[in-house]
């Protein structure tokens, strides 16, 4: 059963009909419960939830879907699934039109998947890209990637990692979606195009009709740019997607009904990714461009996800909390820095990384984000950014722009390494992509970021396109001695 969270007018002993239902479903689902018929376990569905957002200049709504269990197990973090609507819509689309609450209770309880959070933004008619300059809606992709992902990671309790987001959307939203996930593939496993509004058919001569021109409200500029338009759609970041190391799973959905062709366009989409050598996932099934169509193909697809997420059946019975080894040492023929940091327990743990002649390649940030870690070189050991990853080597702490003082990570040890920020490999550094798509986080060689008690030793910090070591987000009790700083663009240290 899903509640849904709503704010209604109780005036005297009077109650809304609404707020009515759900003290009604709460006492039938205490009473069924008792009697051994279903759980107690109640999913929430929060509608036109609202914070604000610093590239929209102002609110941001969005929707929020929480699993059964999120409440009777506050220990515990779940994927995320960002879902995008199409052009007409707003946030309340997916949970009214889409059902979304229905579908994933029904997959819960199936055990399809073991609880999933859905996020569902009101993005305008925005396409889902930057568009303030152009007179559009507004910096969309920014909001989306820095101001709302950091929002859901600080404010519900996620696995704010790349392994467990996934994005996906309807139309306009699968035009996003997949443009999202085809930019920044190491923020996303997964993407679905549900009947995605490709435009395939754009050419840098296309002239668009006055009717057209309102589809998209001058979000490539007005009147149309389609070079504008070129140069954001999802097949324009293929090279970018080629390069990524995971790549994310990409599902494509279009009917066979669809009364724009998009399943011709989707198509072909698919050939191309096949043909650069991508793997994708081609589904044409019975229906049209409309929500019958969507709401069909949505368990599919959130089922997908939790595939990738490593949810499903199997998943549902393993204990909520990472567990691991508490020490993990990398030896030569071992690459992966980042993933030996993810796979330390919640409790904390050492990652012990061992010397050889080249350095060890960073393709995505170390990333120590809870209490009680350590990262230890063998002299000699070293970490290279690889070309173009354009993040902090290390990042302790948050992902997020900010989280509360309470959440900081503490307890942090990083010692005896070489940390090479490979800043003439990184291009030039300062715009929204700066850090895929969290701009407060620079190409650093160390960035802390909402941590305290923090022990830095024998470190030679070098060549970072932004600064060697910085300091932000009121970190503080930070510890370090005997610390080399060479040819840094900017800052050997710096505090903010």
């Amino acid at each position: 059963m899903t509640a849904q969270s709503r704010t209604a007018p109780v005036g005297g002993m009077r109650m809304t009909h609404s707020v009515l239902a759900q003290c009604f479903r709460a006492l039938l689902g205490v009473l069924f419960a008792a009697a051994g018929w279903v759980s107690a376990a109640q999913a929430e569905l929060r509608l036109s939830q609202s914070f604000h957002s610093a590239a929209l200049n102002g609110p941001f709504e969005y929707s929020v879907y929480l699993p059964p269990d999120y409440v009777e197990q506050p220990g515990r973090r779940y994927p995320v699934v960002y879902l995008l609507h199409g052009v007409g819509d707003n946030e309340k689309a997916w949970p009214k039109l889409g059902q979304v609450a229905r579908i994933a209770d029904a997959l819960y309880a199936q055990k399809e998947t073991s609880g999933l959070i859905v996020v569902m933004p009101d993005g305008k008619v925005s396409w889902y890209v930057n568009s303030a300059e152009a007179g559009g809606a507004g910096d969309y992709e920014t909001a989306v990637m820095q101001d709302l992902v950091g929002h859901i990671d600080a404010n519900y309790r996620t696995i704010a990692k790349r392994g467990s987001r996934a994005i996906a959307g309807h139309s306009m939203g699968g035009f996003g979606a997949l443009r999202l996930a085809f930019r920044y593939p190491d923020q996303f496993v997964a993407t679905a195009g549900l009947s995605p509004a490709l435009w395939s058919r754009v050419t840098p001569e296309t002239r668009l009709s006055e009717r057209q021109e309102k589809i998209f409200r001058g979000s490539f500029g007005s009147p149309f740019d389609p070079e504008r338009f070129l140069a954001r759609e999802p097949r324009a970041y293929i090279e970018t997607l080629k390069a990524a190391d995971p790549k994310p799973v990409i599902l494509l959905h279009a009917g066979d009904d669809d009364f724009f062709g998009i399943y011709k366009s989707t198509t072909a989409l698919f050939a191309r990714l096949r043909d650069e050598g991508l793997k994708a996932e081609l589904r044409i099934g019975d229906g049209g461009h409309d929500w019958r169509y969507w709401r069909t193909v949505l368990p599919e697809v959130l089922k997908r996800f939790s595939t990738e997420f490593g949810a499903g059946t199997v998943a549902a019975a393993l204990p909520t909390a990472r567990s691991g080894p508490a020490e993990i040492v990398v030896p030569d023929d071992t690459l992966d820095v980042s993933r030996a940091m993810e796979l330390l327990p919640d409790a904390g743990g050492t990652v012990y990384v061992r010397a050889r002649k080249a350095c060890y390649p960073v393709t995505r940030s170390v990333h120590m984000d809870r209490s009680n870690l350590s990262l230890i070189g063998e002299q000699g050991a070293a970490l290279c950014l690889q070309d173009g990853v354009r993040q902090p080597v290390i990042l302790v702490g948050s992902a997020a722009r900010s989280v509360p003082e309470s959440e900081h990570v503490r307890n942090i040890r990083i010692e005896g390494l070489t940390v090479d920020g490979n800043r003439l490999g990184q291009g030039r550094g300062g715009d929204p992509e700066s850090a895929r798509g969290r701009p407060h986080l620079k190409n650093n060689a160390i960035s802390i970021h909402c941590a305290a008690r923090v022990f830095l030793d024998r470190l030679v910090l070098r060549n970072a396109r932004s600064g060697g070591l910085v300091i932000s987000q009121r970190s503080r009790e930070i510890f370090a001695s005997r610390m080399v700083f060479a040819d840094n663009h900017f800052d050997g240290i710096a505090v903010d």
